[in-house]
């Protein structure tokens, strides 16, 4: 099997996944326990009952962007939504690209509605963001639904790219794949 051909074989088990979200069955059942245990933060991340782990974790976040100052963040799976709330939370923070990568930020039911700010019907780019795209494995179990722009309309690309055979949600693979020298690019030079 090649990578292209390896990276869409889970993509039914995706869509699956994604029209189980969209008719909000995925808390229960088996597939909204194997997203639980693929995404083991979410429950962490996002439990009303002890909100210090998601506060401690977006101002440590902060807090590296502001001594950084990085043109670009680059930020995979539940990493994407601790980005989106941190830059949303902190005005001052600019970046030129946000690169969300094999992210479930527009996942229903379990990370789009929990979100804050709490979005309407869609999400919006952070204003301190100039760019934003979203990378993801078509295979990519986690990044749901497949094309994130239809729920974040303010995302500038939504660019699907195989990465692996079986591992197409470790962030080495995305890194390594050539849609993210593609995107990287421009950056590396501008500011080399």
């Amino acid at each position: 099997r090649t990578e292209w051909d390896a990276g869409h074989l889970t993509r039914p088990v995706r869509q699956v996944i994604a029209g189980m979200a969209r008719r909000g069955h995925l808390d229960v059942g088996w597939v909204g326990l194997f997203v639980t245990m693929v995404l083991r933060e979410l429950g962490v991340y996002f439990d009303p009952a002890d909100a210090g782990p998601r506060s401690a974790v977006r101002n440590a976040v902060a807090q590296a962007l502001r001594g950084a100052q990085p043109a670009v963040v680059i930020a995979h799976s539940m990493g994407s939504v601790v980005a989106y709330e941190t830059l949303w939370e902190n005005p001052d923070l600019h970046v030129d690209l946000l690169l969300t990568v094999g992210s479930p930020l527009g996942l229903p039911g379990l990370v789009f509605p929990k979100l804050s700010p709490a979005p309407d019907s869609n999400g919006g780019r952070p204003p301190n963001v100039r760019r934003w795209v979203n990378l993801a494995d078509p295979g990519d179990l986690c990044a749901v639904p497949r094309w994130l722009r239809r729920v974040f309309p303010g995302i500038d690309e939504d660019i699907e790219a195989p990465v692996g055979v079986f591992e197409f949600h470790k962030v080495a693979k995305y890194l390594a794949c050539p849609a993210m020298g593609d995107i990287l690019r421009p950056y590396l030079v501008a500011y080399a």
